[in-house]
């Protein structure tokens, strides 16, 4: 059974801490005095990395208030916010975005770890179900972020027909959102990597 603790962030799997699909593609290494991309040695600064996640972590609460029906109250926003939502809205509508699944807890037995994409579901353009991730930042890892979660999604509905993967770009300016495919065929086998690269760094008890 699968418990998903929304305040901390973490997911039990019959009893055992599992990784988040987050949790195993970060990048990003906290230093006091700023974050340091692993991967491309990039820095950032403690203040400007800290800006980016509460925005994109608030794009995301609301998008899901909005894309679930409950509704957002534009006037207790902050105003930095209304471009980039507005943004959503129109391509919601534009989109004729059916809404299947939105940031539902899944895990995989297999792979043991867990993750909430944030929408399956179809859109006018295109025939076949869609998995779209929503970005306000960085889309790098879109690929393997979607790759991971479509494996949850056809694990747990036990789903085999075709899926797209997607990333929205969100512009925090109120532009135009962007939809990018994701077409990746090593994204998957990208993703099992960093996954065993996770275990590997957090075995317990050897």
């Amino acid at each position: 059974m699968l418990e998903f603790d929304e305040v901390t962030h973490t997911y039990t799997l019959d009893g055992a801490r599992i990784p988040s699909v987050t949790q195993i593609l970060r990048e990003w290494i906290e230093l006091s005095h700023g974050f340091v991309n692993r991967r491309t040695g990039a820095f950032v600064s403690r203040e400007i990395f800290l800006t980016a996640q509460d925005f994109g972590e608030a794009i995301h609460k609301a998008g899901y208030l909005i894309l679930t029906g409950k509704g957002v109250d534009y006037g207790q926003l902050a105003p930095e916010l209304l471009p980039a939502l507005t943004s959503l809205n129109d391509w919601i509508e534009e989109s004729g975005l059916q809404v299947e699944l939105c940031e539902q807890p899944m895990a995989s037995q297999r792979y043991r770890y867990a993750g909430r994409p944030d929408i399956i579901g179809k859109i006018r353009a295109y025939r076949e179900k869609c998995l779209i991730d929503l970005k306000s930042g960085n889309h790098e890892m879109a690929g393997a972020q979607t790759s991971a979660y479509e494996w949850l999604y056809r694990e747990n509905q036990g789903y085999r027909g075709k899926l797209l993967r997607f990333a929205l770009n969100i512009p925090k300016d109120g532009g135009m959102c962007q939809l990018i495919a994701c077409k990746g065929q090593d994204d998957w086998p990208y993703f099992l990597s960093k996954l065993s690269c996770w275990n590997y760094e957090h075995k317990k008890g050897e």
